[in-house]
């Protein structure tokens, strides 16, 4: 589970959900998925699950996908619960190759 200062604070408000999530290139991805909170930034995971799933998390190009509903985003900032992902679903990462 990705890390607040204040996790306790956090816990308390909201519940942990697993989610997948997979290399939408080489389709690499983690078995059982991970632990994260829906006000965890894609970022985040990117930065803490990118040499897992065989990626750089400092790419800028990336681009991340809930499978389930197809919204996709380029905004790292952006929140798991913002791309309505729900236990269980899938966040999709994938970065493209670029000058």
């Amino acid at each position: 589970m990705l890390n607040y200062q204040n996790d306790g604070d956090v816990a308390a408000a909201e519940r942990i959900i697993t989610i997948g999530v997979l290399n939408g290139v080489t389709h690499e991805s983690i078995p059982g998925g991970i632990p994260v909170y829906r006000i965890n930034t894609l970022g985040q995971v990117l930065e803490r699950y990118a040499a897992d799933i065989g990626m750089e998390w400092y790419d800028d190009w990336v681009c991340f996908q809930n499978r389930r509903t197809g919204a996709e985003t380029m905004d790292a900032n952006q929140t798991i619960g913002s791309l309505d992902l729900n236990e269980g679903d899938t966040l999709s990462i994938s970065q493209y190759a670029h000058d």
